[in-house]
């Protein structure tokens, strides 16, 4: 299986985190589920995972992006996402969470997050994609904007980091959630990555391409979503 090629451009690299985030990908199977997630995609996608990097840059890791083929992953350095762990931990009621713990945790959040990103350097969504006119096919509702195969690719991307999402003392489930301070468009797709999980799972299981069934589900949940989340 391939590796999952790192580059740490921050200010400051720092060599051992980014081997621990190596060691970490490759312990989560991280490349085993891209591998997975371009089969299920298959004409959808006509990006390689091998093709799938990792930019670490200055930041904290609330958020991450997509560039091409590469994740652009923000990240604190050992020492500032050891103390942002414990500060975490503190507020859940937990005073002096040992370090090890803090580090495993920060990795796991970085992993799933990559992942996350990962799913939309895989799935074409933008228009005049595959995805995009089956989309406008199956629903009949035009999407020039590629506003309907934006929010299902970033549910797909939601789903997939769902699936594979893990639970931690004292942090608890450390997939996506909703929250109230989410804003709307955000909360839509979380929403929408939740009622996606179980029919996502199944075409992993039998490693099945994405198709008209699919599609047809996935945009019942796309209206679903939106009328959920109209009065909000």
């Amino acid at each position: 299986m391939f590796q999952i090629k790192i580059i740490d451009s921050r200010q400051y690299p720092d060599k051992s985190q980014q081997e621990k985030l190596r060691q970490h990908l490759e312990q989560d199977q991280i490349a085993c589920i891209l591998t997975q997630i371009k089969k299920i995609l298959g004409p959808y996608s006509s990006v390689s995972p091998e093709d799938i990097s990792v930019e670490i840059v200055d930041g904290d890791i609330s958020h991450g992006t997509i560039e091409g083929e590469t994740v652009k992953l923000p990240l604190l350095g050992h020492q500032a996402s050891i103390d942002l762990a414990k500060e975490k931990a503190r507020m859940l009621g937990v005073d002096n969470l040992p370090e090890p713990q803090c580090e495993k945790a920060i990795l796991t959040i970085t992993a799933s997050k990559i992942l996350h990103e990962a799913v939309h350097g895989l799935l074409e969504s933008r228009p005049g994609t595959r995805f995009l006119t089956d989309l406008e096919m199956i629903s009949g509702v035009s999407d020039e904007q590629a506003e309907r195969a934006t929010l299902l690719d970033e549910g797909i991307a939601h789903a997939v980091q769902g699936l594979y999402a893990k639970s931690m003392e004292p942090f608890g489930y450390l997939g996506p959630q909703i929250s109230l301070n989410d804003e709307l468009i955000v909360q839509q797709r979380k929403k929408l990555g939740k009622k996606l999980e179980p029919i996502i799972k199944e075409y992993f299981n039998n490693s099945q391409p994405l198709d008209d069934r699919f599609l047809s589900v996935a945009n019942q949940y796309l209206i679903e979503v939106q009328k959920e989340t109209a009065s909000v």
